[in-house]
């Protein structure tokens, strides 16, 4: 197994490597060790390759700490092999319409933050007829704005009404509602999309983010809570800003030990590299000192005139 992180790393970095991952594992009481110490080591080289950041010289204080861009996502279930890098985000929500897409090539995708619905105003009487046309009309113009984006996904971190999910689903736009902060924020880092925080926003033509790929993935498994759970996927983003890792292959305590190894891991593994760099660069810098020596201790001396 050495030998295929061999170019990356010389056998007795790797060896030291192996003999802490494997001390972090038995410390943690993971089950099956060596088949775990494997994976993390394959997820841990991907990450390595991947998060080079070079579209990033500038980094400075906490950005220089590369978990920041590693989502790690824990789905009961499965085997260890299981286990994936993601190229992108993944996100737990579902689709909030039957006939909304649950898989698109090259998609744009919208972030809102502000309510997809008709705010009533309170305190005042307003007849009841009046109120529901005032909502269409109110809900028709908001759903046009947002589809001149042309968007295929929309996630919305609050609520968002019956009417808007039907108009957006008969446009062809796929709707997440109530989607988590953190989330929000890590489709938008992955993606590069702006964050649309009110209605007003929709007409300063900010970015709408981008991807190889969207799709759906349901888990079907009882160590899953409520046994099924769906995952938003956003693969094939820019590497250069984060991952998401995805671990199989227990139940969610023995996950949770696992993402614990695996954080720590992801620190480790570039230092690993970088400190085996330093070692080449002053054997190839002394190499070369001592061979300038050599030349010129043999170089024939020129009598002067």
């Amino acid at each position: 197994m050495v030998s295929r992180y061999a170019q990356d790393l010389n056998l007795v970095s790797m060896s030291h490597l192996q003999s802490m991952l494997r001390q972090m594992l038995t410390k943690e009481n993971v089950p099956n060790v060596l088949e775990w110490e494997d994976t993390l080591l394959k997820l841990a080289l991907r990450i390595a390759r991947e998060l080079t950041f070079t579209a990033h010289p500038h980094r400075q204080g906490p950005d220089m700490d590369v978990r920041r861009y590693v989502k790690i996502k824990k789905i009961p279930g499965g085997a260890p092999k299981d286990s994936e890098y993601v190229d992108g985000a993944v996100i737990t929500k579902n689709v909030s319409h039957k006939s909304m897409t649950r898989l698109q090539r090259h998609p744009r995708v919208m972030l809102v933050t502000f309510p997809l619905e008709f705010s009533r105003v309170e305190g005042q009487y307003i007849p009841f007829g009046q109120i529901l046309r005032q909502e269409k009309e109110y809900m028709g113009n908001l759903v046009s704005r947002i589809a001149a984006y042309r968007p295929h996904v929309v996630l919305a971190e609050n609520s968002v009404s019956r009417l808007a999910l039907d108009a957006l689903a008969k446009q062809g736009i796929a709707v997440a509602r109530s989607v988590k902060p953190s989330a929000v924020q890590f489709v938008s880092r992955m993606t590069q999309a702006d964050v649309f925080s009110s209605m007003d926003k929709l007409a300063l033509e900010p970015r709408l983010g981008h991807c190889a790929r969207f799709r759906l993935q349901t888990f079907d498994h009882p160590l899953i809570p409520g046994r099924r759970k769906t995952y938003m996927r956003f693969e094939g983003c820019n590497h250069e800003m984060g991952c998401t890792i995805v671990l199989r292959g227990g139940d969610r305590e023995t996950l949770r030990r696992i993402k614990h190894v695996a954080r720590f891991l992801t620190l480790l593994y570039p230092h690993f590299r970088q400190m085996q760099c330093l070692r080449t660069t002053r054997f190839v810098l002394a190499t070369v000192y001592h061979l300038s020596i050599s030349v010129l201790l043999l170089r024939p001396r020129t009598r002067l005139p």
